[in-house]
């Protein structure tokens, strides 16, 4: 198992090597900052050279950055990450699924930082963002980082599913806040591990605080999963009380339940001995020192 992960890493790698380009500068043969070339990465990848990234997507990740090191706020001229050029390059056309040549056509220019960025927005790319965060590992080493980096993003959108779900709970009829919130977040852990009540699941299982802490990257997509469910069934309610949500999300855990027994594992063998703050600690400082390194260089304009 683990000798496969590491031939699909060095797959990866290689592709994303070879797909690298660094220019020189105009008047000397000093290097400007890596790029790949969203044409390259659409053969590879899911992206989309009719869709391509969107200012929108260049806003989000000053945010992100920017929210991680309020200092970047003050660079000017702000660096450029994504470079809107006009290029010809060799496609699939999806109608026909052909290769084509699109001559003087429009593409993009990503720097390191955007790549890790927008691999980081896909649960199925963690290796990708892994490349793209750890500049001259080894393909060990980038396996061996993957795994903390997938557990890292499956944590991060669960936290995110979570703020949502408290958000929707506190705006339904008949909620108080904190203590619905509680009941219900404590009743989907009691379905999902077919146990009584929180304290007795901390104690069987050595949880200090909330089993999501404690979570492979497999329970925590089930679990993220589980939390948009209830989170889209609820928006599709025209009257939402508590107890509606309280219902809603009873029913998902049980379908969520379920979904291990699907993978052939169950809730408790996706519970790691130990919590996973430190291994995501790791990666969340990991990458504001990337951005620290490669955000403020910027992409030359041609």
């Amino acid at each position: 198992m683990q000798q496969t992960f590491i031939e699909r890493v060095k797959t990866v790698c290689k592709a994303l090597d070879q797909r690298c380009y660094q220019d020189n500068t105009l008047f000397s043969d000093e290097k400007t900052p890596c790029y790949w070339k969203m044409s390259d990465l659409a053969h590879l990848y899911s992206f989309n050279m009719d869709n391509m990234v969107s200012t929108g997507r260049i806003y989000e990740l000053k945010a992100l950055v920017e929210k991680n090191i309020p200092e970047f706020k003050e660079l000017y001229p702000q660096p450029i990450h994504i470079l809107n050029i006009k290029d010809t390059y060799t496609i699939r056309d999806k109608a026909t699924n052909q290769i084509k040549t699109v001559k003087n056509g429009p593409n993009q220019n990503l720097s390191r930082v955007a790549c890790e960025y927008l691999f980081s927005l896909n649960p199925r790319n963690h290796i990708e963002q892994t490349y793209f965060l750890f500049q001259n590992k080894t393909v060990e080493e980038i396996a061996d980082a993957a795994k903390d980096v997938r557990l890292a993003n499956e944590r991060a959108r669960v936290s995110d599913s979570n703020k949502k779900l408290a958000s929707v709970i506190n705006r339904s009829y008949g909620a108080t806040p904190v203590q619905s919130f509680q009941k219900i977040w404590s009743l989907i852990w009691q379905v999902i591990f077919n146990i009584k009540d929180m304290e007795t699941l901390r104690q069987i299982y050595h949880i200090k605080n909330s089993p999501v802490d404690y979570m492979t990257p497999l329970g925590l997509n089930i679990a993220n999963n589980m939390l948009t469910d209830i989170i889209t069934k609820c928006g599709n309610e025209p009257y939402l009380n508590v107890d509606r949500v309280e219902r809603i999300a009873e029913r998902s855990a049980l379908i969520a339940r379920n979904r291990f027994a699907e993978y052939r594992t169950s809730p408790a063998s996706q519970l790691l001995p130990d919590t996973t703050a430190n291994r995501i600690g790791k990666i969340n400082r990991a990458r504001k020192k990337f951005w620290r390194t490669y955000y403020p260089e910027s992409l030359v304009q041609r």
